[in-house]
């Protein structure tokens, strides 16, 4: 009964008064993920010409891309064509922030959203008011994982959205109640606000719960330990961070479920999800563009490199080959669940999880080296090319061997010539956003 008013009552009035159109973009994303790889191709490629013929008359900043380059809107046709085009990095958009505004957007029209990013540097941009677009693809995918509109769910993410006042924090409680969600913030994943959780999901029995893997994790650990088994959701599924194999198992043994992850972002939504057949995440080809790079050409599928976002709908500020400051890799399979929808081979983390050597740089790799240890939690620091430093929370039975292997393998992959330093500590301090960095590089990389 409650899961029939949020789904056909409370969320279409709020979508309504909101002027969003998510249920009817909804439904158009789930008739087009079932065309053919050429078919999306065009379509892709039919709304990228309609974008870039907006862009060059109502954008300042990329009609000057296009004259200092010699280029008319009618030289980009197709996805292929976008190279010719420069990449948006958020330097860029920091430096031309007013000139990247479509000129024939009123207010009315625009939405102002702001990101501290993994540094916690404040960075704003606009976006169409309607956000359906972005919302009916997050539903498409969340569809895939048996899961809907109105179904309970519990979250954990970053910080509680701001409620100052008594009226506003009563607001968001009742919309809350209203969608049928519960949530924690990574912040509060102490032991005692884990525990507090937990009571909260026994009592609640959510039908999926979704999060940052980090912050899953813990409470999957916590969930094994108390030999809890009474809170079975459908699906667990992560997002924010990269998810890793031995994080995938411990929430898979803590929930006994599936779990699944999907890519997004602030300044581009909803870029991808993986699907039951876990062959890797499918692009929303619809919504987005996606292309690898490294030294500012792009890379074929299977090689890893920067991602580039192109959003298709937001016509307001547009982000065409914006330099997210991910890394990842594409492929080229074709999925056998049927979908037409392209997919990428994985997401690795962000450009500063990556550590910079004399000779190149050191893939994502450093989850693999701490599974095999006692260590709880751990943080690599790189502070130059020849000083690492690491922040260690010991877990039950770890000794002077992890110490040793540690510092062993990682002698191995950066040489002998690396410095590297051990800080057993407590606790290990999250990003503004509430995230868990795994690594933080202090030496730039370039892709």
């Amino acid at each position: 009964m409650l899961k029939a008013v949020s789904k056909h009552i409370y969320i279409p009035l709020r979508e309504k008064l909101a002027g969003h159109s998510t249920i009817k973009r909804l439904t158009e994303l789930e008739k087009t993920q079932w065309m053919s790889p050429e078919q999306l191709r065009e379509l892709q490629a039919e709304r990228l010409r309609a974008l870039v013929e907006h862009a060059y008359h109502s954008v300042p900043y990329y009609h000057r891309a296009f004259e200092e380059r010699g280029l008319e809107p009618e030289d980009i046709r197709t996805t292929e064509d976008l190279k010719k085009l420069p990449i948006l990095t958020r330097e860029d958009r920091r430096n031309n922030f007013s000139d990247l505004i479509a000129r024939n957007y009123s207010p009315k029209q625009m939405r102002l959203t702001s990101t501290s990013g993994s540094t916690g540097e404040p960075l704003s941009s606009y976006h169409p008011r309607d956000i359906g677009w972005t919302w009916g693809a997050l539903w498409r995918g969340m569809r895939w994982y048996g899961v809907d509109m109105g179904d309970k769910y519990a979250s954990i993410f970053r910080a509680h959205p701001t409620a100052t006042t008594m009226i506003a924090r009563l607001r968001l409680r009742l919309g809350q109640m209203l969608i049928r969600q519960i949530s924690h913030t990574a912040f509060e994943m102490t032991p005692e606000g884990i525990e507090h959780f937990v009571r909260w999901l026994r009592k609640f029995k959510p039908r999926y719960i979704a999060g940052l893997p980090s912050a899953l994790y813990l409470l999957s650990g916590y969930i094994v330990k108390q030999g809890i088994s009474d809170i079975k959701p459908k699906v667990v599924i992560t997002t924010a961070e990269k998810l890793y194999d031995y994080q995938k198992e411990a929430i898979r043994q803590a929930f006994g479920c599936d779990v699944f992850e999907y890519y997004g972002g602030d300044e581009v939504g909803s870029i991808a999800y993986e699907c039951p057949e876990h062959n890797g995440l499918h692009i929303t080809a619809e919504n987005v563009v996606i292309e690898i790079a490294k030294d500012g050409k792009n890379v074929p599928p299977g090689e890893l490199g920067a991602v580039l976002a192109t959003d298709l709908h937001n016509y307001a500020m547009p982000f065409i080959r914006y330099q997210n400051g991910d890394v990842g890799i594409l492929s080229d399979k074709i999925c056998p669940c049927g979908r037409g929808l392209p997919l990428m081979e994985s997401v690795e983390g962000r450009i500063g999880d990556i550590i910079v050597t004399e000779n190149g740089f050191l893939p994502p790799i450093m989850n693999d080296i701490f599974r095999d240890t006692h260590a709880k939690q751990f943080q690599v620091i790189q502070e130059s090319k020849q000083l690492i430093r690491i922040k260690v929370i010991k877990g039950e039975g770890y000794s002077q061997k992890d110490t040793d292997y540690i510092v062993g393998i990682l002698s191995r992959y950066l040489g002998e010539r690396v410095k590297i330093e051990l800080e057993f500590v407590d606790t290990i301090p999250l990003t503004p956003s509430g995230k868990y960095m795994i690594v933080i590089s202090k030496v730039p990389v370039q892709f």
